[in-house]
């Protein structure tokens, strides 16, 4: 019968004087447990995959949700704060997009309570801007002939021109975000074309020469009142900087480049980093300004999906190049 291992189990029963004695071969035990663990595990292996599956299927259903929030969020802009649509919602998520949705309203609110500060203090700040200036031409003219108070009353002016500069910014600025810039198709070399008539004088006063290559016709999506802002005051620093005697270029090409460079002293890089950024100052030469002005352009820019770049211009100046969608 050859060699085996058995296994033995023993029963004793001294009350009844009875013994039973059961033995088993090893590799007959051991075979049969193979046999169990294959028919359990085999089957549950094959499922797995079908298990992970169902699993994924299901978690992904319950979030869609969630994904498609996500996904609404993710596209809107920096000014678009309108509710979070609740329909078919899930009852776990319910909660955060209505407590998502009361914080969107209590920014909504807060924006507008600036907007509407800002415009009426702009507003507020006109009229005795105006008669200050008024009253101090007045000054000038009957102090021509005193030299001792002639210049204190120049500086007082250029003071009040610079607040007055400021207040016309921060009311462009409050318009524009209260208008929600309602687009349609523009005329851009137009526009152009516009902004540079009325910034000539300017240019010609400080002997600046403008040469100007743009193309016709381009007709590009925008708001055209904002529009005219954003180049008006790119083309107002371009010729504010540039020295007496100076060059300002500006193209735009049927690609819907457009470039602006001038001679004027340049920017740093650290510079050229911040310009952008409201009431932020970079320049050196002592001309008035707000801080304000490019900061619009460059919002007004995002609002169009506009890069705009700031590059050196050789031997020295600075070029503004931006890229529009046409």
């Amino acid at each position: 019968m050859g060699k085996h291992d058995w296994r033995f189990f023993v029963f004793l029963d001294p009350a009844h004087k009875i013994k039973i004695e059961v033995s088993e071969r090893y590799d007959i035990r051991i075979e049969l447990i193979i046999q169990l663990m294959s028919s359990l595990l085999i089957p549950a292996i094959s499922f797995i995959p079908v298990i992970f599956l169902i699993i994924w299927v299901g978690v992904r259903k319950v979030l869609q949700p969630v994904i498609k929030i996500s996904a609404d969020v993710d596209r809107r802009g920096s000014e678009d704060l309108s509710p979070i649509a609740g329909d078919m919602l899930p009852q776990e998520i319910a909660p955060l997009v209505q407590a998502t949705n009361r914080l969107f309203n209590r920014i909504e609110e807060s924006f507008r309570r600036e907007r509407e500060f800002t415009d009426h203090a702009a507003h507020e700040l006109r009229t005795p801007l105006a008669a200050m200036k008024t009253q101090t031409q007045v000054l000038i003219k009957k102090a021509s002939h005193m030299p001792e108070y002639a210049e204190g009353l120049r500086n007082l002016e250029a003071s009040i021109n610079r607040a007055a500069h400021l207040v016309e910014q921060l009311l462009s600025l409050a318009r524009l975000q209260n208008e929600g810039l309602p687009k349609e198709e523009t005329d851009i070399s137009e526009c152009l074309q516009d902004v540079l008539t009325e910034i000539m004088p300017r240019a010609l006063e400080k002997n600046i020469h403008i040469h100007a290559d743009i193309i016709e016709g381009l007709k590009i999506y925008g708001h055209s009142a904002s529009l005219d802002i954003l180049l008006g005051n790119l083309l107002d620093n371009a010729v504010k900087y540039t020295a007496e005697g100076g060059r300002i270029d500006v193209s735009l090409s049927d690609e819907g480049y457009l470039i602006i460079a001038d001679t004027g002293p340049g920017l740093s890089d650290e510079d050229k980093m911040r310009v952008f950024e409201r009431f932020v100052r970079a320049d050196k030469t002592g001309q008035s300004g707000s801080g304000l002005g490019l900061s619009i352009a460059k919002w007004i820019a995002e609002t169009h999906n506009i890069d705009i770049l700031l590059k050196d211009n050789h031997p020295h100046g600075l070029v503004v190049e931006m890229k529009w969608a046409v």
